[in-house]
């Protein structure tokens, strides 16, 4: 009784249980995003949703579109579409926003204010990522590397309205 030789690395594949029980990554909707978002920020969908502009609403709705941005799989057409009366570039804006709130960390923040604005803001970001992941979601991180091209893209900070 003598085996058959495998000939291909496709078939000694097959043989090894191992790779068939490596699960498929499940990546999250938009819908998805936005019900962790709310959770963690305390906003709801329907302000997500809307161009309400409240110091609450606006990151909160900056960390939804920057997860979906980069782990929905979608386009930023069809991100920006499921969130309401957005365009693509708000989708755009938020990511760059939020990359430069990450690649700059809380030090270089110019205001105690600000600097607490962005140690909220990084919080509310990890714990929603966090919560995703719980549910069993795939969250995909931009690197080091993406995260400063994005923050130099053409992203300038707004001025601090007390300090002009």
């Amino acid at each position: 009784m003598s085996k058959s030789p495998i000939t291909s690395y496709f078939e000694a594949d097959k043989k090894l249980p191992m790779a068939r029980s490596i699960p498929k990554a499940k990546y999250p909707s938009v819908q998805d995003v936005l019900a962790a978002a709310q959770e963690i920020c305390k906003v709801g969908v329907r302000t997500l949703k809307s161009k309400d502009n409240r110091p609450q609403a606006a990151p909160s709705r900056h960390i939804a579109m920057f997860i979906a941005a980069y782990s929905c799989k979608k386009t930023l057409d069809e991100i920006a579409a499921e969130f309401g009366p957005f365009d693509r570039t708000a989708v755009s804006y938020a990511r760059r926003a939020t990359c430069y709130k990450i690649w700059k960390g809380v030090e270089n923040a110019p205001s105690e204010d600000q600097r607490q604005k962005r140690i909220n803001f990084l919080r509310h970001l990890e714990a929603t990522k966090e919560l995703l992941r719980s549910r069993g979601f795939t969250i995909i991180e931009p690197t080091a590397c993406e995260l400063q091209e994005e923050a130099e893209k053409s992203y300038k900070p707004r001025k601090d309205k007390k300090a002009a």
